[in-house]
């Protein structure tokens, strides 16, 4: 068996040699340690699994070794392309559980599993005549995706579940789903359309993606409803770590502190409890993808930074969803634009059951408001770390919205019970 600590070093050396240049890592993420978790193989070959720390976090790897010789040890991650075979000792080495379990097994009898270059925060692979697989980057429990596939299943509105891989402590190393075959993002499809000056078609789509986050929402409330409620005060105290957070990342500067006021103004006014279910959590159009004919709902690990927790609350969805069209018309000048596919987008999601909720309650239209401005806030904080050449289109959407948040809360301060009409107006369909 090669010596853990061979492996340790080996591993810190191919990363810290090429400079790591990884989609799953941060901008300039800077390795720390690498620390094997186990090992997969005999003396000469096998699999190494490991945790990497880096200043921006843990994350989980695979390395496929050898041991020529006797003494010579080279190690590649599994997921570089060539390293099929690496790939498949890995997942023949760890436990599968699903209702397509013989089918797995029979492909990694075969040897068919290979890696897929996708630009994701986590690594992909195909498997057998139909699977398409999910390795977790991300230290820690992971299960939550799993869990939703479980609940969706027969729905119509996710890929089909395949099942998980599993480490020897149980927790999830790898999800599987169907393989969907051409799928395009309703981001790349409302691109096109836009592009080619297809308003009317853009606002169909929206409309479409509307009514696809509905029925999810529908669909999870009745195979896994929710009894919990939420209190102002626990929406006010996951707010404060929310800013928090993002001060870490966005120091101290004039959008943060006009915008976490205005998002403390309002939440100050809001009335509750509000109803919670399980939502997707990081729900944009780019969580959206044209398959057999119809828009299917992918990706529910929640947001990549959660900070405070993923306070389920359905709002909270369409809050991304209207940020998701923001970045379509991220301009002032495209506010007619902007107004036409969230219109299109509102009058999809409201014919649901889950939608009519929200759209009878002119409360939780503030709620809403609350959220779509502190998603805005979310999102320059992630591009900062992440992209920083996209916060202009956060960045500006921020204000607009902010500046609305302020003057909801100022004049439910002066005319006690005109919020809720406020915000009833800000948000007709």
């Amino acid at each position: 068996m090669a010596d853990t600590r061979d492996l340790e070093a080996a591993i810190g050396e191919l990363l810290l040699g090429e400079g790591v240049q990884r989609r799953w890592l941060p901008a300039a993420a800077r390795l720390e340690r690498a620390r094997v978790t186990g090992v997969l193989g005999g003396p000469e070959h096998g699999v190494a699994l490991a945790e990497l720390d880096f200043s921006q976090g843990c994350f989980r790897a695979a390395f496929s070794y050898e041991v020529a010789g006797g003494e010579a040890l080279s190690v590649r991650e599994v997921f570089e392309p060539g390293i099929q075979q690496g790939l498949v000792d890995l997942l023949r080495g760890l436990a599968f559980s699903g209702p397509r379990s013989g089918e797995v097994a029979a492909a990694l009898g075969q040897g068919r599993a290979e890696p897929v270059l996708l630009d994701q925060s986590n690594s992909a692979f195909l498997i057998g005549d139909g699977g398409f697989g999910k390795f977790y980057r991300r230290c820690g429990d992971v299960s939550r995706e799993a869990e939703f596939y479980h609940h969706l299943a027969g729905s119509g509105v996710a890929a089909a579940y395949w099942g998980e891989f599993l480490y020897t402590d149980g927790s999830v190393a790898a999800l599987v789903t169907e393989r969907l075959r051409d799928p395009r993002s309703a981001w790349d499809i409302a691109g096109s359309m836009l592009d080619e000056g297809d308003l009317q078609g853009a606002a169909k789509l929206a409309r479409e993606c509307g009514t696809a986050l509905g029925e999810l929402h529908d669909g999870l409330d009745r195979s896994w409803p929710d009894a919990t409620m939420v209190e102002p005060a626990e929406i006010r105290t996951w707010l404060e770590a929310r800013l928090a957070r993002h001060a870490v990342v966005l120091g101290s500067t004039d959008a943060l502190a006009t915008a976490g006021q205005a998002l403390r103004n309002l939440a100050s006014e809001l009335e509750g409890p509000f109803p919670c279910m399980h939502i997707h959590g990081d729900f944009h159009l780019g969580q959206l993808v044209r398959a057999r004919d119809a828009l299917l709902v992918i990706d529910f690990e929640g947001e990549p930074e959660a900070g405070a927790g993923q306070m389920e609350l359905p709002e909270r969805d369409v809050a991304g969803l209207l940020r998701s069209i923001g970045y379509l018309a991220p301009a002032d000048e495209d506010e007619g634009l902007r107004q036409l596919l969230r219109s299109s987008a509102l009058e999809g999601y409201a014919a649901s059951a889950a939608g009519g909720r929200i759209f009878a309650v002119p409360e939780r239209l503030a709620l809403l408001a609350f959220f779509e401005a502190e998603k805005a806030l979310y999102e320059l904080a992630y591009e900062t770390r992440y992209r920083p050449a996209m916060t202009e289109g956060p960045s500006a959407a921020l204000k607009r919205l902010a500046w609305r948040l302020e003057g909801l809360a100022s004049a439910a301060r002066l005319a006690p019970g005109s919020l809720t009409a406020l915000a009833r107006r800000e948000y007709a369909r």
